[in-house]
């Protein structure tokens, strides 16, 4: 199988790297294949942990990650969404990965057509939870289910990539594996992934600590805010309500936004004199003073700025803000 300048694998299950992947290809090694060999730096991407409902710990994994210097990659082994608890544990340069897998143990008669709702549901989201970087599993062995089905979730499985700019990371356990690296079809398709590639993912730094050195603007600035397509409000008559239902911007919906010393900002709605504040349930709400939420907005990606009037912010509750200068 060959490789591209993009690509690499991971490691798993105390398996020595060096018998299982071609020299010009990095890995990523999860902590049993870590104990048993450990790569030189030009040839260590990560270090792998897997999470499930039973164990949410990848502690361990990612002090390896920060000792070697590493990018941290968190699977998420399970059909649901990616629990939030975790992402707030993750440093900004680690990779979540969703697995795109068909015939889960918990309904194994599910429909294609169901699964990539689900595969879209989760990445959705993992988008509303996580500022940075994500990535995917794709299923590129039998594990429980048919070749023709394995196959025709191919194209799928690229689509969901394509519509998300922010999944950087196609992550295929097929290398080697069984009924998997051996079919010579599905082989295929990972070569056919690598050869499409244009190169090597853009990621965050690893040292990156995830929040910007200064905002694009600079200082106060006049903005609207969007949650998702829908502008959001304070209603000056009303001002303890937040409305994130209107299709258009009304004038009282200008926001201030101030960048505070530790380099965050706040968000004031002008003509209500309220602040934005996100709970601890993810709700708007509004403050008459600056509170411990409203001053967690982040720009999003901090390493893509923009010449463009608008940026995306995301308090570090998980709700997704667009903000757009008047």
């Amino acid at each position: 199988m060959t490789s591209s300048p993009g690509a690499f694998c991971v490691v798993a299950n105390a398996t020595d790297w060096s018998t299982v992947t071609p020299d010009v290809c990095r890995v990523i090694l999860d902590l049993s294949s870590l104990s048993v060999a450990q790569p030189p730096t030009d040839r260590l991407e990560g270090i792998y942990a897997s999470m499930s409902p039973d164990n949410l710990d990848f502690q361990d994994e990612a002090f390896h990650a920060e000792r070697l210097g590493v990018r941290l990659y968190v699977a998420w082994d399970n059909w649901n969404t990616f629990p939030l608890g975790a992402l707030k544990e993750m440093p900004a340069s680690a990779v979540p990965l969703l697995e795109l897998y068909q015939a889960p143990r918990q309904d194994p008669t599910e429909s294609l057509s169901a699964a990539i709702a689900r595969w879209t549901r989760n990445a959705t989201v993992l988008e509303a939870m996580w500022s940075w970087y994500w990535g995917v599993i794709p299923q590129d062995y039998l594990g429980g289910t048919t070749l023709d089905r394995v196959l025709a979730a191919q194209v799928p499985s690229v689509d969901l990539i394509n519509a998300h700019p922010r999944c950087k990371v196609s992550l295929s356990f097929a290398w080697d594996r069984s009924n998997g690296g051996q079919i010579p079809v599905l082989a295929q398709c990972q070569v056919n992934l690598c050869a499409a590639s244009p190169g090597p993912a853009t990621l965050l730094p690893v040292t990156s600590a995830g929040l910007p050195q200064a905002h694009l603007y600079g200082g106060p600035m006049n903005v609207y805010m969007k949650l998702g397509s829908k502008y959001i409000g304070v209603d000056p008559a009303k001002p303890t309500v937040v409305y994130a239902d209107r299709d258009v911007a009304n004038g009282w919906e200008a926001i201030t936004l101030t960048q505070l010393p530790d380099k965050r900002f706040s968000a004031k709605f002008d003509a209500a004199g309220v602040y934005l504040s996100i709970t601890d349930l993810n709700e708007l709400e509004t403050r008459t003073a600056v509170g411990p939420w409203e001053s967690h907005c982040a720009i999003n990606p901090p390493v893509e700025y923009s010449t463009t009037p608008s940026e995306l912010y995301q308090p570090t509750h998980g709700v997704i803000l667009q903000v757009e200068q008047q």
